[in-house]
Formats: structure tokens, sequence, C-alpha cells
């Protein structure tokens, strides 16, 4: 009965493959760390505009303002606190234009560079035709005006002429192309108060409700 033969490999055969392996490994590992950090060192810095608009008329925040980046072709309403932030995908300049009804157009050219542009604070310059000093005016002058925003038909309520024979006001609708809200508020909230100190609350029983900012006092 014959024996039986170990076969046996030369150690080092053995070990230039361990240390074949080991090298390969150590390749492919330094092949994917180069890679993730050239990745990371390539990867565009995401760059926006940001701020915030408010009325001149009162410091108050204007919402549903449109901002527009001309280069970059997009538009951004402001929330509720008047805040906008609008992302950029190239530095350089960039004409920033704001657009609000009742307010002067702001065109202004910003400069973008390696930085996000932050806490822009814009005021708004309203065409103020109607605030409270001219409702002040009209008073002393004995012709104030309740003031609507209508549509392009203004709409007349049975009974409004009665209205403004009994209490010496007369109702003014804008129609479709009002002046600021904050202008209107103004003006408004003052002849509001004439009324109430002249007449108490019973010219708010008769009084037309779609009367802007009426819903706002008492």
């Amino acid at each position: 009965m014959g024996l039986l033969k170990k076969r046996m490999f030369p150690l080092s055969n053995k070990l230039g493959y361990n240390i074949n392996m080991k090298i390969s490994y150590l390749i492919l590992l330094f092949a994917l760390i180069q890679s993730a950090v050239f990745g990371q060192g390539t990867e565009r810095k995401k760059l926006y505009v940001e701020g915030r608009i408010i009325s001149e008329v009162n410091n108050k925040p204007l919402e549903n303002v449109i901002t527009y980046l001309q280069k970059e072709r997009v538009f951004i309403a402001t929330d509720s606190t008047g805040f906008f932030r609008i992302p950029v995908k190239a530095s350089g300049e960039h004409r920033l234009i704001v657009i609000e009804g009742g307010y002067s157009e702001l065109d202004s050219l910003i400069v973008i560079k390696t930085e996000s542009l932050t806490d822009l604070n814009i005021v708004l310059v309203a065409d103020c035709p109607f605030n409270r000093s001219s409702a002040e005016k009209d008073i002393k002058k004995g012709n104030p005006k309740l003031l609507l925003v209508g549509s392009i038909a203004p709409v007349v309520y049975t009974g409004q002429n009665y209205f403004e024979r009994k209490y010496k006001v007369q109702y003014y609708d804008f129609g479709c192309t009002p002046p600021a809200d904050a202008c209107i508020e103004e003006y408004n909230q003052k002849v509001f108060e004439f009324l109430d100190k002249k007449y108490g609350d019973k010219w708010r029983k008769e009084v037309r409700k779609d009367v802007r900012f009426l819903s706002k006092t008492k």
C-alpha cells in the first residue's frame, strides 16, 4: 500500500501571493479615497440671494412680492414675513428685480462672488395718492372717502347713495388698479376713526362690507 503524499506549495509562493493581494487592495483603497477627495473639492458650492422686503409706508413686511434675478430666470414670491431666497447658479453680476403693485419697481445690480448674498433689507417706495395725511385733508374739506378695490366694472349696491348722503362720505372704487394696500389701509383707518367719533357704531351696521380693512377694526 502506497503512502499518500501531501502536496505542499512553496512558502515563497504563498508569501508572494499575499503581498500582491495586499498591494492591490491598498492601490484600490487609495484610488477610492482620492476619488472621494477630488469629488468634494470639485463640488460646486450652492449660492443664493436672500433678504426681506418691507413697505416704506408702515415698515411692515410685504407678502407675495415678486423677486427675480434676470440671469437665472427664476421668480420667487416673498412669504408672510417678507422673506425671499433665490438660488444662483453662477457667480458674477446679476440684476435683482422686485415687482409689487402700487410700489415703484426696484431694479438693482448686485455682485455675487464666492459667497451667498444674505441679509438684504429692501424698502419699497409706494406711489401713495391716498394715505393718512390725505385722509385728514379730505375730512377737513368735508369729502372723506371709503376706499374699495373692485374689478374692471365698479359694483354699486342698492342704498349706498343714501348711506353717502346720511354720513357725508363717499365710496371710492379703484377697480383693478389700486395703490398699495398699505396706503389704502392708512387712509381708511383715519376715516373710520372720524366716523366712529362722529356717529358711533351706527354707520358700521349700514356700510358696505367690502370696504377695505373694515374687518380689521372693531
